[in-house]
């Protein structure tokens, strides 16, 4: 309830700039919802005036299950053949923190990189224990938002390599 009014409508334009800024033939994009229910908005397409409708029917409810969001995404990109990604957009702290960084950390363990970018009262040292790398753990001011999803669906698009472990 608390991205309830202008931070979802942020959230929204962010995701679309978001959708704006990938390159369809060379990429696939989803949407998965969490509050206190886990819901699969789109499944991973090229099309991405799905994913534009599945952003037009969020809505704000109660709580943050981060950590089944984590595992339907995870699941949903187990069997993929190609770099993965999962994008964590988040306002707050989740109900259950601990339970969802060891969801963050299998995810990882899987090959797939997770970003995580804060708003409101999230916690950036929690998000970096969530992100794959430091890169990968933002901190989006207001006003932000869009700018930052824009940057990480460039970033993503051209291959990722700013937000990969150094090896």
């Amino acid at each position: 309830a608390s991205m309830a009014g202008f931070p979802l409508v942020e959230a929204q334009i962010a995701a679309r700039e978001f959708l704006d800024r990938c390159d369809f033939t060379r990429m696939e994009v989803g949407l998965i919802s969490f509050s206190s229910q886990v819901n699969l908005q789109a499944e991973a397409t090229d099309n991405a005036r799905k994913v534009q409708a599945a952003i037009g029917r969020l809505e704000p409810e109660s709580s943050t299950n981060l950590t089944d969001a984590l595992a339907l995404a995870r699941d949903r990109l187990a069997d993929a053949d190609y770099t993965r990604y999962i994008v964590i957009l988040t306002d707050g702290y989740p109900d259950a923190p601990e339970s969802a960084v060891e969801q963050a950390q299998i995810a990882k363990q899987d090959g797939i990189e997770v970003v995580a970018i804060g708003i409101g009262d999230a916690d950036l040292d929690y998000l970096r224990r969530l992100a794959s790398t430091e890169a990968g753990s933002i901190f989006a001011h207001a006003g932000e938002l869009v700018k930052t999803f824009g940057h990480i669906a460039r970033v993503i698009s051209e291959g990722g390599r700013s937000l990969r472990k150094l090896s």
